[in-house]
């Protein structure tokens, strides 16, 4: 997969044919799947966060399990945040 210049479109056929020279290639990751997760989590950390929970036992074991913590879950809770917005 690559990005060229529209300018040239003689690059189009290069590429296709595997000159890297003149554009930008992109080779697959192996492993698709873990690299998505990867790139979701580095998505995540990216984010500006708005405020902290802190949860007790089954949230934590709710966060590394992939499940959404419940209200019964968070022992304290400071900042404010609304729906959707990242907490520490």
């Amino acid at each position: 997969c690559g990005l060229v210049n529209g300018e040239e479109p003689e690059r189009i056929g290069q590429m296709i044919r595997g000159k890297k020279e003149g554009g930008t290639h992109f080779v697959a990751l192996k492993g698709c799947a873990s690299a998505a997760q990867d790139d979701h989590n580095r998505w995540i950390i990216t984010l500006p966060q708005s405020g902290s929970l802190t949860i007790d036992r089954d949230g934590y074991n709710a966060v590394l399990t992939h499940h959404k913590i419940r209200t019964g879950m968070v022992l304290k809770c400071s900042g404010e945040f609304s729906h959707d917005e990242a907490v520490a």
